[in-house]
């Protein structure tokens, strides 16, 4: 029977130590702390997502064939049961009248093929019937309605969907819509108080509109002059990020937009476009940008001029970031990421079934370099291993001898 005691130390500008006993076999792994969560990056699960989103407390990942997945934390994920085959693109969470004076909480997820789903409680989703046929691209809510933006792919289409209940949805146009507005794709939408902002794009122009919460109002209040890919309120500044431009940002809730950036954003080639990024989110007083196919990292801003890159993910091909309960989750082709400020390594074990062996795990951060020690006094220790971290976790099998009565394992970084 393996019997497990783990003992965790953690102050300012020290190691952090996790030690673990099985038999006479003592387990350590040491790491320094890191000084910015952004820096360091873990792998959390294989999913491949297109999307993730921080909503009603939790995290949603969404993706090509239906696929919606679940976390409370960022480290654990549940892959949920849609009943579609659709790519989902977009999910919104209200408390919407489920009964005479009774408010309800609702989940609303959006996709591909006029798709709206809408859940209770994030794990039982329900398909709702529209006579819309064209694609929705993403969904916010204001506190009294949802808004669902759409591809408006022929003139009996509209712009955007509403509901207050999540059941009924009602269409809705731009302003002089007829011709001028076919194939239009509103992309991203954001509450701001209690309208919204949309922005359009890629078929005919690039328009940032804000609508109005009684919907009597629409107004163009920006031309973003690419291919919009996020769209993010902090609370006092809006930040917008896309394909073929610079990111565009709005202190006054969406009344005026102006061009932001530095060469660290981009640097692009006389007649190319900026290509800053493919999804925006906000927290911890920082907008983190996720850079999907260019995989070059992440980029990040406190204040909308100056960029820093981040290097943790570059190779990587992310394409969707959120923010919540106090992490960043990152998703992509290579499955989903956590950042965490303290970059320790994670190392159990378990003896390796018929065999005199022992089977070693070791989880850590995502492209660092470890080493794994062994030593017989827990004094002079000795690589065994040294390795990069380029996955997940890795396995690492050694063998029991008879003289290693007394053998400790520790993984130190570099």
């Amino acid at each position: 029977m393996l019997a497990a005691e783990r003992v965790v130390t953690m102050k300012p500008n020290e190691l952090r130590r996790a030690f673990h006993s099985l038999g006479t076999l003592c387990l350590f792994a040491f790491s320094t702390l890191a000084e910015d969560a952004l820096d360091h990056w873990y792998f959390r699960d294989s999913l491949q997502l297109d999307r993730v989103q921080f909503v009603g407390g939790i995290f949603i990942g969404l993706g090509a064939n239906g696929r919606l997945a679940t976390s409370v934390d960022g480290r654990t994920w549940v892959l949920r049961n849609t009943g579609t085959t659709a790519r989902l693109s977009g999910v919104a969470y209200g408390t919407v009248l489920a009964g005479p004076g009774s408010p309800g909480n609702l989940f609303i997820a959006v996709g591909s093929d006029a798709t709206i789903l809408s859940s209770p409680d994030g794990t039982n989703w329900t398909k709702v019937v529209t006579t819309n046929t064209c694609s929705l691209n993403d969904v916010a809510w204001n506190g009294t309605r949802f808004v669902a933006a759409a591809t408006r792919c022929n003139t009996s289409q509209p712009n955007a969907l509403w509901s207050y209940d999540g059941v009924n949805w009602q269409p809705t146009t731009f302003p002089g819509g007829t011709s001028s507005y076919d194939c239009y794709a509103a992309s991203r939408i954001v509450a701001v108080g209690t309208a919204f902002i949309v922005a359009t794009g890629p078929c005919c122009a690039y328009d940032i509109w804000r609508i109005s919460a009684s919907f009597t109002s629409w107004t163009k209040v920006g031309f973003s002059e690419q291919v919009v890919a996020g769209l993010v309120n902090s609370g006092d500044r809006l930040l917008l990020v896309g394909w073929g431009g610079w990111p565009m940002s709005s202190t006054n809730l969406g009344t005026s937009w102006f061009a932001v950036g530095d060469t660290n954003v981009c640097s692009p080639s006389p007649g190319q476009f900026c290509m800053a990024g493919g999804d925006v989110a906000y927290g911890n007083a920082t907008f983190v940008i996720a850079r999907s196919w260019i995989r070059d990292g992440l980029l990040t801003t406190t204040d909308c001029s100056t960029w820093k890159m981040r290097p943790a993910l570059k190779g990587f091909s992310v394409n969707s970031v959120a923010f919540g309960n106090g992490t960043f989750v990152a998703v992509g082709e290579e499955g989903i990421f956590q950042s965490e400020a303290v970059a320790a390594p994670i190392l159990s074990a378990s003896r390796v079934a018929e065999s005199n062996a022992l089977q070693l795990v070791i989880s850590g951060e995502v492209g660092r370099s470890y080493r794994l020690q062994t030593s017989a006094l827990s004094t002079a220790w000795s690589d065994r291993w040294v390795y990069t971290n380029n996955s997940g976790s890795v396995v690492f099998i050694d063998p029991i001898t008879p003289e290693a009565s007394r053998l400790f394992y520790r993984v130190v970084s570099p």
